[in-house]
């Protein structure tokens, strides 16, 4: 698993042997999660991971000028949709989902 950015994956899967797990966790995931699983061991297991990555780096305010030139990426997924230009998630509703740093 090539890593261009520090950001934390966590391989959900149904592929359960040890042998797969040890090979995930080989290639670079920061944890290992095999369906089915519960949401709140997700939820504990995400909370894990942002722990052990540490704080993230503040990032510096782009000016307006900045902002208009930088690509926006939209992200969707399972009824989600991320706006990387705002750092917004929002619900398949609209409304906002509230994210926070540990």
């Amino acid at each position: 698993m090539h890593r261009r950015e520090n950001i934390p994956v966590i391989l959900l899967t149904a592929r359960d042997t040890s042998a797969d797990r040890v090979r995930g966790l080989d290639i670079g995931a920061d944890d290992y999660l095999t369906k089915p699983f519960e949401p709140r061991e997700l939820v504990a297991r995400i909370n894990s991971v942002l722990r052990r990555r540490g704080p993230v780096p503040t990032v510096m305010e782009a000016t307006p000028a900045e902002a208009a030139l930088a690509p926006t990426q939209h992200y969707a997924f399972a009824g989600l949709s991320f706006m990387s230009s705002t750092g917004t998630l929002r619900r398949g509703d609209g409304s906002a989902v509230r994210l926070s740093t540990v």
